[in-house]
């Protein structure tokens, strides 16, 4: 072998031990990172990412004890000692993934992992600290991996496909994991198996790529045998194979993820299509209970006077036919100096001490305070269930008057921010809408004489509840939950309803839409649960990834076949050595000139230039020919 041809040899091995070594350090970085994080507390540091799953602590132990075991074969694969660490370090992994991998299937817990994370904290219905079955597989293979590249380990060519195939798998799972990470969308998030976390999925790229650089090197420094060749002569034979094995691998990922994404992006489209479904839903409720209101200004519109009766059986009439509302009322503009007589009047319509009320520092009703106008709740529908709310002051709440007011300015119905209501302060949550009834029935031009020509509002009380709920009766919500939030609304009272499941980004699909509900906007925030993932999935991508694995292996293995029939036919034909052209020989001893001027054999000659050997005997007419030779010489010495 010529020193170039060294030089480039032991090039190679430096690049395979520091690509090995490299991987090693950053698998063990990875592991006492996250280990690092549970001790102190910086649980980050096992996730890199808050809204994703941490690294368990028994998974860090597993990296250290594989990253270490590689780290050790490369720098110190001579040492028996070493080599023992190693080998007890990678059976420990393999019997702890054995376990889990056994808890996994019959659900039987031993509490070791409970005992290392110290925590019962749960994650999308998995519980947080624990090793996912997912994990322990991958560290099934890579241990037998690492265990098949020992001294001892499995021979041949076993040894060779084992390794590669083993160690390809873990790498290739381990970018798929870390690109589902990247696209935002990671594996078995909102599913009832442990997903597998991201620095994980790093670990596992990793570790897949150094016991593939150790094989290679191994390869060229012959320590895996086999019984043709060894060292580059075995790697060369191999190459084809390898590089089968590489490209089909590759190309079964590739189109594993483009299938993936497509299967992802029909998800998500079909999460926005049933989104928008549940949004317009929920906004033409509301839309519809709010045109009510318009119902009843035409009702004001069509008299001066509208008593307690008219009010009564007008609005009984609308509200059978619509769901979601609470009440209906009436709230007129009192000037102080009307206050009794309205009062009065409520009264004689049956109502007994009626008057104006608000809510004071102790959030108990009491007598209004005197003010220069009022805008008492003066007629409600349905009357039962409601006779608290007559008399109540709306302008004695702040929230309340600022909707009056904007309402009387604008001319349009007005909307609040999410209130308690009057029957059920602090339990449940409603708004309340404020449509303003001019004398003229309708709004002028100017801001004064809207001011001046007020007759009062016309008052619809929703409970958000009722009114999502009763949206959503004829509309299929499998698996989707939702917040209504209202953005322009104080810090703690924007969240106006939510379905209470759990709303982790990193488990669901995110879409938002906007509701105009009167002069507000809602934002409707979407995500999809477990439930709903596991129902629209489909699994054709993992069809084709296996699909494109099996036809790779079957093609690897047809391409060793084939090169190993090559290779038997290049040995046979290295092992003939071809006589041709005109050869000396003598005429009378037979015997053959060889190139370098001797007379050799005839079976000489042959054995030197072919690999034949010879075994001597006599044909019969020699053997008859030296019968009679022998007689004839016995004759002789008688004679």
């Amino acid at each position: 072998m010529s020193r170039s041809t060294l030089f480039i040899d032991r090039n190679i091995k430096q690049r395979y031990t520091l690509v090995a070594r490299l991987c090693a350090v950053g698998t063990i970085i990875l592991g006492a990172a996250a280990l690092a994080g549970w001790a102190l507390g910086f649980r980050i540091l096992a996730m890199l990412g808050r809204d994703y799953i941490p690294m368990a602590p028994s998974t860090a132990l597993a990296f250290l004890a594989l990253g270490s075991a590689l780290l050790l074969q490369v720098k110190a694969r001579d040492d028996k000692p070493v080599r023992r660490l190693v080998k007890g370090m990678l059976l420990a992994v393999v019997l702890f993934s054995l376990v889990v991998i056994v808890k996994f299937v019959t659900g039987f817990e031993p509490g070791i992992e409970k005992f290392l994370s110290r925590t019962d904290e749960i994650f999308q219905g998995v519980p947080v600290g624990r090793m996912s079955p997912v994990t322990a597989a991958l560290f099934l293979l890579s241990g037998l991996s690492c265990l098949s590249l020992l001294p001892r380990g499995f021979r041949g060519f076993s040894a060779k496909y084992i390794t590669t195939g083993l160690s390809s798998l873990t790498a290739a799972l381990g970018a798929i994991m870390t690109l589902s990470y990247w696209r935002g969308a990671p594996l078995l998030y909102g599913q009832n198996v442990i997903p597998v976390a991201l620095p994980t999925a790093i670990g596992f790229f990793m570790l897949g790529l150094g016991l593939l650089s150790l094989f290679a090197f191994k390869l060229q420094t012959a320590d895996v045998h086999e019984d043709e060749a060894t060292g580059s002569d075995s790697l060369r034979r191999d190459l084809p194979a390898i590089i089968t094995l590489g490209v089909g691998a590759t190309l079964a990922i590739v189109t594993f993820t483009i299938v993936q994404r497509l299967e992802f992006k029909s998800v998500q489209e079909n999460f926005k299509v049933d989104s928008e479904n549940i949004s317009v839903a929920i906004e033409r409720s509301i839309a519809e209970n709010i045109q009510n209101l318009y119902a009843v200004e035409g009702l004001f519109a069509s008299s001066q006077k509208i008593g307690r009766k008219e009010f009564h059986a007008f609005v009984s009439s609308i509200l059978p036919q619509v769901s979601g509302i609470r009440a209906i009322g009436w709230i007129p503009r009192v000037p102080a100096r009307e206050r009794t007589a309205y009062e009065s009047a409520a009264i004689r319509d049956g109502i007994p001490n009626f008057h104006f009320i608000e809510r004071n520092v102790q959030n108990q009703l009491v007598s209004d305070g005197k003010r220069k106008e009022y805008f008492p709740v003066y007629y409600v529908e349905p009357f039962r269930g409601n006779t608290f709310a007559l008399g109540y002051d709306a302008a004695s709440n702040p929230v309340r008057k600022t909707a009056l007011l904007k309402a009387r300015d604008t001319g349009a119905e007005t909307a609040t921010v999410r209130i308690s209501l009057l029957d059920e302060p602090g339990r449940q949550s409603g708004f309340l809408v404020f449509h303003p009834i001019y004398r003229t029935g309708l709004p002028y031009g100017t801001l004064e004489t809207r001011r001046k020509d007020l007759k009062g509002f016309v008052l619809g009380v929703f409970r958000i509840s009722e009114v999502v709920e009763a949206a959503l009766r004829t509309i299929k919500r499998d698996g989707i939950e939702f917040s209504l939030i209202d953005d322009a609304a104080p810090a703690g009272e924007r969240l106006l309803y939510s379905t209470g499941k759990d709303l982790s980004p990193a488990a669901a699909l995110r879409v938002k839409r906007t509701l105009h509900v009167a002069d507000r906007r809602w934002q409707l925030e979407f995500f999809s649960s477990p439930r709903y993932l596991l129902e629209n999935k489909t699994f054709y991508s993992w069809g084709v990834l296996a699909a494109g694995l099996l036809f790779t292996v079957m093609l690897t293995l047809y391409a060793h076949k084939l090169e190993h029939h090559a290779f038997v036919l290049r040995q046979t034909l290295d092992n003939i050595k071809t006589l041709s052209g005109l050869l000396p020989i003598c005429a009378s001893c037979k015997k053959i000139r060889d190139d370098k001027g001797y007379w050799n054999q005839v079976e000489v000659y042959l054995s030197n230039h072919s690999d034949l050997l010879f075994s001597h005997g006599m044909c019969p007419d020699c053997a008859a020919k030296a019968m009679k030779e022998l007689e004839d010489m016995r004759k002789k010495k008688k004679a």
